[in-house]
Order: structure tokens, then sequence, then C-alpha cells
């Protein structure tokens, strides 16, 4: 990812932090061709991710269908997964000076890393984490009720996967290089939005 040193974000708390508050990412992996060893074919699933971070090691977990190809290139293999939400338009008619153009401001990280396929006993507890972050209030109503066999079926027909994560890229695009005017010209603007994500992207930038 591009990331101007202005717009870098380094503090891992904030960005441990994006990641957990928008976890629904998309994981993205490299795979050859059948046809052509040399040829590689991007391919990407949309997932929520649980994200685990301690000391200083950061886990992200999450499961898909068996039957999704991307299943088959988790295990050691490299993947990407990008988080990213709050994004907005900005017009140049909020800037005090002319000329300027629009831009796009926005957040985003990109998390690099090493897939694990889980075994059994690993899709169980991911599942139960899962069911705790999500729903807590409610496990015992379903999950804790499931018939062995229907359980036993759904825990055949997924994939469950740990990716131990070593790099991570943060960028946080919020206009840093304008004026102190232009910034506030821009928060006012996203705090009118009809739009929750742009409302919430103003609130980024008061951080």
């Amino acid at each position: 990812m591009y990331i101007p040193p202005q717009f870098v974000m380094e503090n891992p708390t904030e960005i441990i932090g994006f990641m957990q508050q928008y976890n629904f990412a998309i994981m993205i992996s490299a795979v050859s061709l059948p046809t052509s060893e040399k040829l590689q074919k991007p391919i990407a699933t949309h997932l929520p991710f649980l994200i685990n971070y301690e000391n200083d090691n950061l886990v992200l977990s999450a499961h898909l269908s068996a039957e999704n190809l991307q299943a088959q290139f988790i295990d050691n293999q490299q993947l990407l997964v990008v988080f990213s939400e709050p994004h907005a338009y900005v017009s140049p008619t909020v800037y005090q000076n002319f000329p300027n153009v629009p831009t796009w401001n926005y957040v985003a990280v990109h998390a690099y890393g090493t897939g694990k396929v889980l075994d059994r006993e690993g899709k169980m507890k991911l599942m139960e984490r899962s069911i705790a972050h999500f729903e807590p209030q409610n496990k015992t109503k379903f999950w804790d009720n499931l018939p062995p066999q229907y359980l036993n079926t759904l825990l055949d027909e997924i994939v469950a996967f740990d990716i131990n994560v070593e790099t991570v890229e943060g960028k946080k695009k919020l206009s840093q290089h304008k004026s102190k005017q232009d910034q506030q010209n821009i928060r006012e603007m996203l705090a009118k939005s009809v739009h929750s994500h742009e409302r919430e992207l103003g609130k980024l930038m008061d951080n």
C-alpha cells in the first residue's frame, strides 16, 4: 500500500482498535493457474475476523466454506487481509483557497501473514469464540443446544484458520496536509452527511 509519510498509522493500539472495530475484511491470496505455474490469479473472500493481540503477536482468525476455492490456499500460504470502512469524497469547495481538486479520505490497514488451518478441535474452539464475541447473550439459545449430528456436519463443511501476522501497514488519509481551517471545514461537512460511514470518518478526524 502506498503511504505518504503524513498518512502513516504508527500507534499499534490505534491500528488494532481499527481492525477490531471494522473486522469484516477482505482476505486475498495469489494462486497459480492450473494452465501455467508462471501465472498467478488473485482471489479474495469477505470474512469477519477475530483479532487477538498478545505479547506483540497479532493473530487473525476466521472460517470459510470448504467449497470455497481459497480454502485450498491457506495453510502455510502468504495471505493479505485488508481492513477498511469509513471513507468519503471531499469536495474542493470546502477549501479556503483556489485552485484545489477533489480527493477521497479514508482509513485502511493491510495485514500480511502466514495461514494455518486448524484441526477439528481448533474449529470447535473458534466457533465458540465467534459466538462469544458476536452474540454472547444467545449462546445458550442455539449453540449449546445444536444436535450433535448437525454440529458435526457443520464442522465438516468449513475450514477454520489462523493467520499469524508478520507485517502491518496502516494508512489514515484525513487531510493532515491541509490547513487547520480546511480540516475543520471537512469535519463539518462530514458531520452533516446522511451517510453513517462519512459521519464516522469525521469523528476519526477528531482523534
